[in-house]
């Protein structure tokens, strides 16, 4: 991998170069990195007094281990891994402070946060290689740990196919083909994946525990369980790596909060090692000067031109700011951000046309026979896009009590809503306003929540409308990233339905694992009602279904074709 580039200094190796760099602004970087580079420096200077010091051809050996390395994937495949300058300079701290009385390894949890596709997980594997077979840990034993089998094995598989591709490493490290274990038989060490669903994390005998996107773990019942296990180990090494994520309380959210304690010297702990990448506070996201603060492999393998068209979208659509800022950029964000820009949902505001007879979808969204009820539907047009209808039901006595009851009572007075004396909602109601909609216009099925709304459902079945239980979950992603662009590109039209419009306004979007999302009510303003969105993110999601099904239907021979076949 390249440099970032810098002033020459004689004799400096890469790593120290680097900090150089990052010291007088040749390389852009955070406060944070900044601090790291002169925790080290200092600690150079004055470490001895705390029992420390510096053995450069040990941080040499650790860094030279991946020249036996080979990419196993992409531009690179087959070729050496060479380290960036940001990378040999973490290993070079990393591995070169020492415990003076003892010559062991200073570090015991060493914490990286930098923003996806800077080459975590690869440099993850390949210190798993080096603690595995060039550390000299007899019978070491190495773990590559996440919550489930499947994300334990990204930096396992990338590390197995390292030492598939080196004629070096192969000779001395085996694969059991019928496990995921990597063997060093001469010195009785392995390196596996671990996961909690799978074989628990308790009884380790822990040389070396590698944890990916720590950010995903729900609690510290992992990590600790591995740094329990490294007890009996001479210089057991903790190592996590992962970007921001939303929540400053979860167990990641404490780890970052301790490094940072770390680097401003507020907490002592001369057993942590800390390397955040990040935006300072005030940076524009939209400089690109500033991106390779959270972005150090930036050009290499983290493209330019990626992020420039990430950034056109959260520019766009601002529901995609919070999810680009903690990916991309690597700040932590709250989980949950308004989902329209204003004056975006208005511009798809227009006349309906007569939509008597045309093929449509229905959304249901009951949350209770307290509180408001939305109907909602969708037509699909010719040009990809969507029109819409909606009503509303709300018990007159619960829209007395708001402070939205002169709203309600307009909106009630333009026929957009049903105010039902009383406390309570007659799902009679409800249920005459469906079939008196499938009377006028081509349902083709109906979403609903099967949580509150099985008797409905069983009732509307009986009068042959297909209904489709549809889980209030991460089942929505997908309708409401095609809701976000639709309205992004005024592809739908709602009428000018105030009710939605004031949903609308209300709804905001909770971000989930690989960049999903969907509609999330703010639980601190509880009258700020959003189920009419729900209702039609709910519809829309059986428009894509069905869709697809027709989609599908086109590749599959039907039973006429298939029998002449």
């Amino acid at each position: 991998m390249k440099s970032t580039g810098g002033s020459v200094r004689a004799n400096l190796p890469v790593a120290m170069q680097y900090a150089a760099d990052v010291l007088d602004g040749t390389i852009p970087a955070s406060v944070w990195t900044k601090l790291a580079v002169e925790r080290h420096l200092r600690d150079l200077k004055d470490g001895h007094k705390r029992g420390l010091r510096f053995d450069p051809a040990r941080a040499q050996h650790a860094i030279d281990f991946f020249g036996y390395l080979r990419h196993s994937a992409g531009e690179w495949q087959g070729q050496t891994f060479a380290l960036a300058p940001f990378q040999q300079f973490r290993i070079w701290v990393v591995f070169g402070w020492l415990r003076a009385f003892d010559n062991m390894r200073r570090f015991r949890v060493t914490y990286v946060t930098e923003a996806r596709k800077n080459g975590k997980t690869t440099e993850l594997a390949g210190i798993g290689l080096y603690l595995l077979d060039s550390d000299g840990e007899p019978g070491a034993e190495i773990y590559s740990a996440a919550t489930k089998q499947k994300e334990a094995l990204y930096s396992w598989t990338e590390a197995q196919r390292m030492v598939e591709q080196s004629p070096s490493l192969s000779r001395r490290i085996e694969h059991q083909k019928t496990s995921h274990v990597l063997y060093v038989t001469d010195t009785y060490s392995k390196f596996e994946p671990l996961s909690r669903e799978k074989e628990g994390t308790h009884g380790l005998n822990v040389h070396g525990g590698l944890i990916d996107e720590f950010h995903l773990h729900p609690d510290n019942a992992t990590f600790d369980a591995l740094d329990t296990g490294t007890g009996s180990r001479r210089q057991p090494l903790m190592y996590v790596i992962t970007t921001a994520g939303t929540d400053p309380h979860s167990a990641c959210g404490e780890m970052d909060g301790y490094a940072r304690q770390v680097l401003q010297r507020t907490v002592e702990d001369d057993t942590f090692a800390a390397f955040i990448y990040t935006l300072d506070e005030g940076d524009d996201w939209q400089d690109e000067h500033v991106w390779v603060k959270a972005n150090p492999n930036l050009d290499v393998s983290k493209k330019r031109s990626e992020i420039a068209r990430k950034i056109a979208r959260a520019v766009r659509v601002p529901s995609a700011q919070n999810s680009f800022l903690r990916l991309e950029m690597n700040v932590w964000t709250a989980a949950e951000s308004r989902w329209f820009g204003i004056g975006e949902w208005a511009r798809c505001g227009g006349q309906l046309p007569d939509l008597t007879g045309r093929a449509c979808y229905g959304g249901l969204d009951l949350a209770s026979t307290t509180d408001t009820v939305a109907w909602a539907l969708v037509f699909p047009r010719d040009d990809g896009g969507y029109d819409v209808l909606a009503h509303f039901f709300l018990p007159l006595d619960t829209a007395r009590e708001s402070r939205y009851f002169a709203d309600f009572q307009r909106w009630a007075d333009d026929g957009w809503m049903t105010l039902v004396d009383g406390q309570r909602i007659d799902y009679n109601l409800i249920k005459e306003r469906i079939l008196a909609d499938a009377g006028r216009y081509q349902i083709q099925q109906i979403g609903y929540d099967k949580w509150n709304a099985a008797q409905i459902a069983n009732d509307l079945d009986a009068e042959s409308l297909v209904m489709v239980d549809v889980r209030q979950n991460w089942t929505l992603s997908a309708p409401s990233k095609l809701l976000e662009t639709l309205v992004s590109r005024q592809l739908i039209n709602h009428g000018g339905n105030p009710v939605l419009a004031w949903q609308a306004d209300n709804v905001q979007i909770k971000h989930g694992e690989n960049e999903a999302i969907r509609p999330h009510k703010d639980p601190k303003q509880p009258e700020k009602r959003i189920d009419g969105i729900a209702a039609l993110v709910t519809a829309l999601e059986r428009a894509m279904h069905e869709e697809q099904e027709q989609t599908m239907s086109m590749y599959i021979p039907g039973e006429e074709e298939a029998a002449s076949a």
